[in-house]
């Protein structure tokens, strides 16, 4: 008879109630059956006769296997495994034994299908090689104990160490907390030593390292990532974070260890607390020094808007404790009270690239400690969004620098010896200031330079003067204001002095003789500075005229007078104004100069213009060599103009 194809196996689950199973396939005899149980992975093989009868299998319909009893739980596999014999015999002169014949060649069927079986188990469980390679032969025994297969550069099979040799414990070794000691690492280059890649990875740490999943935000995980690098000295990275990291308290550095984010996009840090408390610290304790230390790449947020916290405080308050030489920048601070404030002994520091928008009270601030916070450099800062009655800098920091600030809120600085380069003020967003502010956008107290300020659009309704000048000695150089503007340019403190050259503005602000006395006045040097003084930029001319000046005055009712050195032939124009008149005692050179064309000198009327010649004399203050005006009173809005340009 024929022989159906069929796979020699069959597998089951059991239910705890089915005993009866069919084995739907030809099987020669009981005993070539190989029951199974296999639960969990593993394999159980049952006894026949013990846990288990068979009966038929003669034909293709199979046969019946019968449990002993009902079990759970497991899968049953039932499979056929022929006896590998050839019981077959066959007599000389005898009749062919067709039937036990055709049984011999249904057992060597049966068995090729077993073995088929068998060979693509085999292929599906072995590792090989492709259709048209042969596989490599693997080293000999010997080699290969205790050592692990790779493949070779030829692709042959090789073998390399396994450490202890401990196979079975590699996967958990590397799995372990120190499995990183297992691995090993060789920068390139010549002369690179080998290390493992737990050293390798050590080098800096990120703040994840420390966090628990447990901790209601990352406050707690901050602080034990601090105490870690304070006491390592290793940069503390806080890593890029589309989730941000949530703070309810203030993380406070006491010691030098470098804290770097990966961008202000990035990396942010969002204090939840109400509580007008910083989200970072830099404060020292007693008798130590925090030297080089970077706090770059934030942005830090406060979450409760502009008056619920602060961004960064960095001081001192304990005994010979100092912060030096540190570098803070690339910082984005929002929504604060204060955004970075200063006090103490901090000396010597780089602020740069920061910004700071919304402002409840200080953009930036340093006044506690002025004579302590000292050498600083701040430069390219921002400050937006200033609130109502806040500052956007309020900066007391001794011969620091100061260079590129913007802001659209009102400003204070005092650095004796200090410079302030590039400043810019746009517009003002606030409707309420501080009152020690005055009227003023720029108050500056004993800054020794300021240097090319500009003041753009900002509304006079809200600010009478851009600046507000206090101290000896100082030097504006080239400021600039653009419509709209503040109706003054300058409010000079009495006692100031200094020096104004070639300010620039849009329109015509009120004249400084306007707002000040003459004796306040005569404290100031005015170069090229008619856009905003008169006769006071010519009167600081004294004994130095230049071969070419032009000069006017605008002051209420009063005597002007002086005594100016000719330098070289000169040509003198005296033109009047809106008005006004020149009694007698005026005089260019020795002679009188009255509303006429009489004498050494002319002086005419308002359409009209005459000159004279003043020729180099004997020096004698009653000759040409001088011009001298004397008793000239100029009513209230009108205004004189002297010219003295180059002569034959």
């Amino acid at each position: 008879m024929t022989v159906a194809a069929k796979p020699p196996s069959i597998s089951y689950v059991e239910n705890g109630v089915s005993t009866v199973f069919a084995v739907p396939y030809r099987f020669k005899a009981a005993t070539d059956l190989v029951v199974q149980r296999i639960t969990a992975g593993a394999a159980e093989t049952l006894a026949i006769g013990t846990d288990y009868s068979v009966t038929g299998g003669e034909t293709d319909a199979g046969g019946t296997l019968v449990r002993t009893a009902a079990t759970n739980g497991a899968t049953l596999r039932i499979m056929r495994r022929t006896a590998r014999s050839q019981p077959m015999e066959y007599t000389t002169g005898d009749r062919f034994p067709a039937e036990s014949h055709e049984g011999a060649l249904d057992r060597g069927i049966l068995i090729d299908q077993e073995q088929d079986v068998a060979l693509g188990d085999l292929g599906l469980r072995a590792l090989q090689v492709p259709i048209g390679e042969v596989a490599p032969l693997l080293p000999p025994a010997a080699d290969r104990a205790g050592r692990a297969l790779v493949g070779a550069p030829d692709g042959s099979i090789a073998t390399a160490p396994l450490g202890d040799g401990n196979d079975p414990t590699l996967r958990p070794d590397l799995a372990a907390a120190d499995g990183s000691t297992r691995l090993g690492f060789r920068q390139a280059g010549a002369g690179a030593v080998a290390r493992d890649a737990q050293a390798k990875m050590r080098e800096r740490v990120s703040v994840l390292d420390f966090y628990e999943p447990t901790d209601p935000d990352l406050t707690a995980t901050f602080l034990r990532a601090r105490d870690y690098c304070e006491a390592t000295g290793k940069a503390l990275v806080i890593p890029a974070n589309p989730f941000s990291y949530p703070v309810s308290d203030t993380i406070s550095v006491s010691g030098s260890f470098d804290i770097l984010g990966e961008g202000t996009e990035k990396t942010v840090l969002i204090m939840t607390s109400s509580v007008a408390k910083p989200v970072i610290e830099i404060a020292p304790p007693d008798n130590t020094i925090v030297l080089g230390m970077v706090l770059r790449g934030l942005q830090i947020r406060c979450s409760g808007g502009p008056a619920a916290c602060d961004g960064v405080s960095i001081h001192t308050s304990a005994e010979n404790s100092t912060i030096r030489q540190c570098e803070f920048g690339n910082l984005w601070i929002r929504d604060t009270r204060r955004g970075l404030s200063i006090a103490g002994v901090v000396y010597r520091n780089f602020f740069r690239n920061i910004t700071v928008q919304g402002v409840a009270e200080h953009g930036l601030y340093s006044d506690v400690g002025l004579i302590d916070v000292t050498y600083n450099t701040f430069e390219q800062i921002e400050v937006t969004n200033v609130g109502d009655g806040a500052w956007a800098y309020y900066l007391r920091s001794n011969y620091s620098t100061f260079d590129t600030l913007t802001a659209d809120g009102v400003s204070y600085f005092s650095s004796p010896g200090g410079a302030l380069r590039g400043f810019r003020m746009e517009t003002v967003q606030a409707s309420t200031f501080p009152e020690s502010a005055g009227d003023a956008c720029l108050k500056l107290n004993q800054m020794q330079l300021l240097e090319a300020p500009c003041f753009i659009g900002i509304d006079p309704d809200k600010r009478s003067y851009a600046m507000w000048l206090i101290g000896q000695d100082m030097t504006v150089v080239s400021p600039r204001f653009t419509a709209p503007q503040p109706e003054s340019m300058f409010y000079l403190e009495s006692g100031s002095r200094g020096t104004i050259i070639s300010p620039y503005a849009d329109s015509l602000a009120r004249r400084v003789e306007q707002d000040h006395t003459n004796a306040l006045l005569n404290n100031w040097l005015f170069l090229q500075s008619d856009a905003i003084a008169g006769s006071h930029t010519m009167r600081n001319q004294m004994d130095a005229w230049t071969p070419s000046f032009s000069a006017e005055w605008t002051t209420p009712p009063t005597d002007f007078a002086g005594t100016y050195r000719r330098v070289g032939g000169m040509v003198v124009y005296i033109v009047t104004g809106k008005g006004g008149t020149c009694t007698a005692g005026a005089r260019i050179g020795g002679a009188p100069v009255l509303h006429s064309t009489a004498g050494t000198g002319r002086l005419v009327s308002p359409t009209q213009e005459s000159a004279c010649s003043i020729l180099p004399g004997s020096g004698d203050p009653t000759s040409s060599d001088f011009i001298n005006f004397r008793a000239m009173t100029i009513p209230a809005g009108d205004y004189w103009q002297l010219t003295v340009e180059a002569g034959a």
